[in-house]
């Protein structure tokens, strides 16, 4: 009886033991479990915290330009056009030949500001919107004979928001430019699409195209990103060597 007696205390020792030792691993686990989630939960609230850093000095670093292009271009307008409007009145006034080409000069510096002042902040944007005008934009390119467009576009359009429009306008200008400089492209193909949820826009030139793995992104396409991003939307930019270039780029109507 002793024998058995004992063996049934072993046998609750071992057990009490082990159930022991489950408890510690249990407790150890759970411990290293829940600290494994503060950590997850710590890296989601800094790389959170980095994302609303990163897009706050993004809106910093482009409504800080769009301020000084605006300031700049009411600077142009308000004040250098109307000084020399003022020095031009002056020299109408005399006679001679040198005289009439520093009034022909004068005029042509007073065009040239007007078109530089439109092009640092469009007033067609500020009154009319986004379609009317990348509208403009589009006629001063077919009348320069850089490029021919094929701009696609509802025929109504009521999505009007100035910091968005101003982002997007200065996308394709941005695209624009790119194509002019490198693409050695004749024709534009851009589409502007809403449903009510998303504005897309696509852009494609006929170009000769590059190769992106051995082409580095450039200034521009930093800076079409940047603005995408910057209305919480994204920017793809495909390409090949003879297929042209194309960007989509999307963003939410709610920015």
């Amino acid at each position: 009886m002793e024998d058995s007696s004992d063996l049934i205390e072993f046998l609750f020792l071992t057990l009490g033991g082990v159930l022991i030792l489950l408890i510690v691993v249990f407790s150890a686990f759970y411990a290293l479990n829940v600290s494994r989630k503060r950590v997850i939960q710590a890296e989601k609230e800094k790389a959170k915290i980095a994302l609303e850093e990163k897009q706050k000095m993004l809106e910093a670093s482009i409504q800080g330009g769009e301020r000084e292009r605006k300031k700049i271009a009411e600077e142009l307008h308000d004040h250098i056009n109307a000084q020399l409007t003022v020095v031009r009145m002056s020299l109408v006034r005399e006679e001679g030949e040198n005289i009439s080409n520093a009034v022909e000069s004068i005029d042509h510096t007073i065009q040239e500001l007007r078109g530089i002042s439109r092009e640092l902040m469009p007033p067609v944007l500020e009154r009319f919107g986004l379609l009317d005008a990348l509208d403009d934009l589009f006629d001063k390119v077919e009348k320069a004979g850089e490029l021919r467009i094929d701009f696609n576009a509802p025929e109504e359009w009521e999505y009007k928001d100035i910091d968005r429009d101003l982002a997007l306008y200065r996308i394709v200008q941005e695209f624009i430019q790119n194509t002019i400089k490198y693409a050695e492209a004749s024709k534009l193909d851009i589409s502007v699409q809403a449903d009510g949820h998303h504005i897309y826009m696509n852009l494609r030139d006929n170009g000769v195209g590059f190769d992106m793995n051995e082409v580095e992104s450039g200034l521009g396409t930093r800076n079409v990103n940047s603005r995408a991003e910057y209305l919480g939307g994204t920017a793809n930019l495909s390409s090949s060597p003879g297929k042209g270039v194309s960007l989509s780029v999307t963003v939410p109507l709610n920015t």
